[in-house]
């Protein structure tokens, strides 16, 4: 017969089970818990969460402090932020526990090459090359320590092992690229980054550096294809952004192109002055004046020893018909160019001297009428065939009189201008007749004609010359198209009717002469002008009425009165 259990006894059995399976439970539960924190820091880390991966890593660590994957993982995330200390402490406990883990061990190797600690990243990736596993990563190190020791040939050697490896890993084609790109072997750089970005379309370096080979391969389109994929992978990838834009200012139909990708260069860091002064320089070419002139502006504030700041500053205020300050920039850009060098000026710099020279004259004042004059000297001194700074030195010296001069400077402007030289022939004209040499005017004017022939102006100009010189056969052949066009200018009425006299086309003459009469109304020249044209056309009563409207005015004019005395003695 079985005892009886006492209850309490009974009671004592069953809390211990409860206990038991509590523990139990809570272990399980536990245990779970803890996997899921790992692998939440693994999928964070995975996902480029660094931070998150950090603080769940060593949450998880807290309780599991020789779990290796966490300490892995958390030295990775480490690394890829840059905190490589605490990168080499995660690592560094993971070989404590495993020192043939290959994994922890070429990231360690990494963490040395990152600081630049070479001697001991060298002796970490030859101790995995002894290794079984991963040797085409102890290469791929190898590689990239040789390279940035600059031993290019056996850097070259260890990546192509690494690829002979594994030929499927695009990193190990984007590092051979680099090599072959440093070594300026463009063919087999190409080659590599565009193995490397098939591998992995992702990889935005491989795209970037694949670019930079296609430029110096003077394989534009391709470069731009290429650097466009690295800013749509990476839109923070601002060298690509400026490379980008650099392109794009070569051909002058993509300065809008070009302005987009250094202002988005610009957005990611705007500290750097030559990116400022390439973007004032696109914009310049699309006519924005006003904000061309506020990049160059900045780009003055960061580098006001840069002296070509200063030059596309003066053209934006020059065009903005800002002289003052676009002559103030200029001559800015005249002293830092002649700080180091007493003549830096070249013939290419011809045309600068040019723009200053014309700046100083949009001014008009004596003082700059001066120093345009030398601007432009200066312009021809360094380039014999400046067309426009002829011209303008010749303009300058027309408007301060010094009309020899100018003569001199408008016949080399003509002489090497393979356009227009209408105005030219003008001003060179014009400097003729100011001297008093009036014939001279003359083949400049008809040259003028010949570019222009309904200009009304030039014919004006030169029936005025024709007429002075008493050439009336030729003068009278210029002034009806004048007077189509000015009926009623009494000028070259006048001239017109006198020249018709002098000829003695009376009949012609005598409307002509009306006209004048009434441009003239006390003018007794052209009254007896008048009358004598009707005495020589046999029309004495008219004649004798305007002899006697003369003598009216005055009694005592002889012309008229001889007049008078010859028609009464033709009556009688």
């Amino acid at each position: 017969m079985l005892k009886k259990i006492p209850y309490s006894m009974n009671l004592s059995n069953k809390f211990w089970k409860i206990i038991t399976l509590f523990f139990l439970l809570l272990f399980v539960f536990s245990s779970t818990s803890g996997c899921k924190d790992l692998q939440s820091g693994i999928d964070a880390f995975k996902s480029k969460e660094y931070d998150k991966a950090i603080k769940i890593l060593k949450d998880y660590l807290k309780d599991n402090p020789d779990d290796v994957n966490a300490h892995f993982f958390l030295g990775s995330a480490y690394f890829k932020k840059s905190e490589l200390g605490l990168a080499q402490e995660e690592f560094e406990k993971v070989l404590e526990e495993k020192s043939k883990h290959t994994k922890a061990l070429y990231q360690l190797g990494l963490v040395f090459y990152e600081k630049k600690e070479f001697k001991d990243a060298k002796k970490l990736f030859e101790k995995g090359l002894n290794l079984k596993n991963d040797k085409a990563w102890f290469y791929n190190g190898m590689g990239l320590v040789q390279m940035a020791e600059g031993d290019l040939e056996n850097a070259d050697v260890s990546f192509r092992s690494a690829i002979f490896e594994n030929p499927d890993v695009a990193e190990f084609h984007k590092n051979l690229g680099d090599v072959s790109f440093k070594k300026d072997v463009l063919p087999i750089a190409i080659d590599e980054y565009r193995q490397a970005v098939e591998l992995d379309s992702t990889l935005a370096e491989a795209h970037y550096k694949l670019g930079e080979a296609y430029f110096l391969s003077r394989d534009f389109n391709s470069a731009v294809e290429s650097f466009k994929s690295a800013v749509r992978l990476n839109p923070q990838y601002k060298d690509a952004y400026l490379r980008l834009g650099n392109l794009y200012m070569i051909d002058r139909k993509h300065y809008p192109q070009a302005k987009v990708m250094y202002e988005e260069y610009l957005k990611l860091d705007d500290t750097k002055p030559d990116v400022y002064l390439s973007l004032g320089k696109a914009l310049y070419y699309i006519g924005d004046l006003e904000n061309t002139i506020l990049n160059l502006e900045k780009a003055k504030k960061l580098a006001p020893e840069r002296e070509q700041i200063y030059h596309f500053l003066g053209m934006a205020y020059q065009d903005s018909k800002n002289f003052d300050k676009a002559l103030k920039s200029y001559d800015d850009y005249v002293m830092l160019k002649e700080k180091e060098n007493s003549n830096p000026w070249e013939q290419k710099d011809a045309e600068f001297w040019m723009r200053k020279g014309r700046a100083h004259l949009a001014l008009g004042n004596s003082l700059n009428l001066e120093k345009g004059s030398l601007a432009l000297n200066k312009a021809v001194e360094l380039d014999s065939t400046t067309t426009e700074a002829f011209c303008s030195l010749g303009y300058t010296l027309y408007r301060q009189e010094k009309y020899r001069d100018a003569i001199h400077f408008f016949n080399k402007c003509i002489e090497f201008t393979k356009g227009d030289v209408f105005n030219p022939l003008i001003y060179l004209a014009y400097s003729y007749i100011a001297q008093g040499d009036h014939l001279k005017s003359v083949s400049p004017l008809l040259k003028a004609i010949e570019l222009q022939p309904e200009n009304v102006e030039v014919k004006k100009t030169l029936a005025i010359v024709y007429y002075r010189e008493k050439d009336y056969e030729k003068a009278v052949k210029l002034y009806p198209s004048i007077l189509k066009k000015y009926p009623d200018d009494c000028e070259p009425i006048g001239q017109y009717s006198y020249s018709l006299v002098m000829l003695q086309k009376y009949k012609e003459a005598i409307p002509y002469l009306k006209k004048s009469i009434k441009c003239y109304p006390n003018d007794i020249g052209y009254m007896l002008l008048l009358a004598q044209a009707y005495e020589l056309n046999k029309s004495l009563d008219d004649a004798y009425g305007w002899y006697m409207k003369v003598l009216k005015i005055d009694s005592n004019n002889q012309e008229a009165k001889r007049g008078r005395d010859r028609i009464d003695m033709q009556r009688f």
